[in-house]
């Protein structure tokens, strides 16, 4: 979850508007990732 975190927050800092962590656990996690579920960085 370290890495994770540390490149969201990279990410934002380079520009992107948000990254969004999605949850591996549940059934369509990129999907529900898209729909902006999930630990949001911005």
């Amino acid at each position: 979850m370290k890495k994770k975190l540390l490149g969201a927050v990279e990410a934002v800092q380079q520009g992107v508007g948000r990254a969004v962590i999605a949850d591996g656990r549940v059934g369509g996690p990129v999907h529900h990732a898209l729909l902006g579920f999930g630990t949001v960085i911005a």
